[in-house]
């Protein structure tokens, strides 16, 4: 006799958690960056509403383009890397280390960052023409973007 078993009730919801993982996994995106003079990291990057508000509370905080950016990457990074890597694989950076990297390589992050998003796209082309530097331009960026969904939130 063959013998069959029931699969349990929450199979599927496992299922569906597994699928909803393994989407955030392929959403984010590993940046390459030069790390105590060498390329050796590749940076998680995900950009969410925490990423957003800790960048909002940096500036807030700093009125430092870099700075807040910094600051930012850093908590995408806290975010994001259990999700990629296993423990120990990834070391533990502080907002020293962030700071030190390249402007370049921070600037890697944040078109990363840009490019994932159609909203945060079409802000770049509308803030392109008011500076040159990056920081200022991410900084114009996303007070475009916190504008719109606080427009949105009215609704």
């Amino acid at each position: 006799m063959i013998s069959v078993k029931k699969e349990p009730k929450d199979m599927k919801e496992i299922t569906n958690l597994g699928d909803i993982t393994e989407a955030y996994k392929r959403a984010i995106k590993l940046v390459s960056v030069n790390w105590q003079g060498r390329e050796l990291l590749k940076i998680p990057v995900y950009y969410s509403m925490d990423a957003s508000s800790t960048y909002e509370k940096a500036f807030k905080d700093t009125k430092n383009y870099r700075k807040s950016f910094c600051t930012m990457v850093l908590r995408i990074i806290r975010n994001n890397r259990n999700v990629i890597y296993q423990e120990g694989e990834f070391p533990a950076l502080n907002l020293d280390d962030i700071e030190g990297l390249y402007d370049n390589d921070l600037k890697k992050i944040g078109e990363e960052i840009i490019h994932s998003s159609d909203y945060l796209k079409r802000f770049e082309e509308e803030v392109s023409e008011e500076t040159d530097d990056f920081f200022k331009k991410f900084y114009l960026i996303h007070k475009k973007e916190t504008e719109k969904y606080r427009e949105q939130m009215k609704k």
